[in-house]
């Protein structure tokens, strides 16, 4: 019989095994609670860059840290999660909805036009994502494929075409993302208009909304999928160009003089938020979004908990205040 290399241990051995990984337990019966609810795995290796012992061979945890600090540090982080989430959604629709009215008004409303490749890049270097990108898409159009869902599934037995704006809620928020970076210049240029309304330099202007959905994208995959978020960060090649995010917020959410040096808003979550910001058209959103994240900070702004989290996440702590301060701008702009 093959020996396994992670066996089952009950609450009590994990207890113990947390214990002998340094963790302060001092309530056995609240111990089991939090880890019924996080899970093991989740508690030490979703958080051991921030709070075991840096190069620990064992990840030993650092000296002092209780079972509740790391459960706080949790708390803290899926309801800022959630919230992001919940806000990239309304992101991905108002994205979807601009590529949709682009692709009818200036291809067509019929898929055998929009999804032909003569209406989009075929040059060297990104000729294959288009075709690939394609593909998938007609194949949510095939009526022998039993996995497309409503309401494409009912324009396919009900219509005569499938227009952009009803294959779109089929398809991910990913491939339509590649999409548009596969359209043409001109049509690419006016998806943008139709997405964005902050100051962005014009000659930047599409390389923005590719690199802030990308990074809208990737950060909430890691949310949907319970990932690492806290420490993921976006390549060099992806993230924000931060000297072009200062026209727009410089002196609200960024402070230039802080911030540039310590690389906040530069591939992290902070990322993100101004990534999210940048996309809500309605400006009542962004104030809902600051509203929602107040909501996360208010009774944990003084911790321990709150003031890691900022650091590893890269918002800074007076996230809050920044926030008042560019919905006064927006209103009065």
């Amino acid at each position: 019989m093959q020996i396994l290399d992670k066996k089952f241990l009950t609450y009590d051995q994990l207890i113990e095994l947390l214990r002998n990984r340094g963790l302060i337990i001092n309530d056995e019966k609240r111990a089991k609670l939090i880890i019924a609810s996080v899970s093991y795995y989740d508690l030490v290796n979703g958080y051991k860059e921030i709070y075991c012992q840096p190069d620990s061979v064992y990840e030993l945890f650092e000296e002092g840290t209780t079972i509740e600090d790391v459960y706080s540090f949790h708390l803290l982080n899926t309801g800022v999660q959630n919230v992001l989430f919940k806000y990239s959604m309304y992101v991905e629709n108002t994205f979807k909805n601009a590529l949709a009215y682009v692709i009818s008004k200036n291809i067509s409303e019929d898929e055998f036009y929009y999804l032909s490749e003569s209406f989009y890049q075929r040059k060297r270097g990104i000729y294959k994502k288009t075709k690939r990108t394609l593909n998938t898409l007609n194949k949510l159009c095939d009526p022998n494929n039993k996995k497309v869902e409503n309401p494409t599934r009912f324009y396919i037995d009900n219509h005569n075409h499938i227009p952009p704006w009803i294959l779109f809620k089929n398809a991910t928020f990913s491939t339509c993302i590649d999409l548009f970076s596969c359209l043409r210049t001109r049509d690419k240029r006016e998806v943008v208009e139709n997405l964005i309304s902050i100051e962005i330099n014009e000659d930047y202007r599409n390389d923005f909304v590719m690199d802030a959905l990308t990074t809208i994208r990737k950060f909430r995959n890691a949310i949907a999928h319970n990932l690492k978020f806290v420490t993921l960060r976006i390549s060099k090649q992806q993230r924000l160009s931060f000297s072009q995010l200062i026209p727009e917020f410089g002196g609200t959410l960024i402070n230039v003089s802080k911030d540039s040096g310590a690389q906040r808003g530069i591939g992290d979550p902070y990322s993100m938020i101004l990534s999210l910001i940048s996309l809500l058209l309605d400006k009542k959103l962004v104030e809902s979004l600051f509203y929602d994240l107040s909501h996360q900070f208010k009774d944990i702004s003084d911790s321990n908990a709150y003031s890691r989290y900022c650091t590893i996440t890269g918002i800074p702590e007076d996230i809050l205040q920044r926030g008042v301060m560019y919905i006064d701008k927006i209103k009065n702009g």
